[in-house]
């Protein structure tokens, strides 16, 4: 099996151990949109399963996105079924590789895919009912989740180089790892880095 590519790699090491950290893309990443989040994304893709849950918003959006005539019917809809306080549109742009953002979009490859949006109960449990934190909110949700579409997720793992007293061959022992930040590569790194530094701190020279 060919070994996998790092994307980024560091060795730190002191009189009496070597450590190699490396970073990774993390293909295993949980999507986050299965994590609880404050604002809530009904979106719909004939090729794709995008956004919350069915049981998450409480209506298949698939069903109604096909129901409804236009995207105003499917937002009138949501806003109908929710005490929506702040609702706002979200495209994609689907060429080799499927992109989301919030704003409408249209053109070769690109359109609307529904809607990313916050109850006022919500607001006022989360943000105090400040409709600018709100705001805030959803869009760190939408950069995670483009992110995440994106591919841009990554892991870190911390090795020990061990030398062979006899033969003097050098192999690698892991010792830990850690995935999951999306759209993090600088603190997935730095946070390595800490972690092998600390093995580092622990051994006496």
């Amino acid at each position: 099996m060919a070994k996998v590519e790092s994307i980024q790699s560091k060795v730190i090491s002191n009189a009496a151990k070597t450590f190699v950290v490396e970073v990774f893309y993390d293909d295993c990443a949980e999507d986050p949109r299965v994590n609880e989040n404050v604002g809530r994304m009904a979106l719909y893709h004939r090729r794709h399963s995008l956004g919350d849950s069915t049981k998450v918003l409480g209506f298949s959006m698939n069903y109604l996105a096909e129901a409804c005539d236009s995207w105003d019917e499917v937002k009138e809809n949501i806003m109908q079924r929710e005490d929506v306080a702040i609702i706002v549109p979200v495209s994609g742009y689907d060429h080799g590789g499927l992109t989301v953002s919030h704003g409408v979009l249209r053109g070769w490859d690109s359109g609307m895919l529904g809607f990313h949006y916050m109850t006022k109960k919500d607001l006022e449990e989360s943000f105090d009912g400040d409709e600018v934190r709100g705001i805030k909110c959803l869009e760190a949700e939408i950069e995670e989740y483009n992110n995440y579409l994106q591919g841009n997720v990554y892991f870190y793992s911390v090795k020990e180089v061990e030398e062979c007293d006899s033969c003097g061959h050098k192999h690698e022992k892991f010792l830990n790892s850690c995935g999951g930040y999306v759209g993090c590569l600088d603190e997935c790194f730095a946070e390595g880095i800490a972690e092998a530094n600390a093995y580092l701190s622990a051994i006496e020279v």
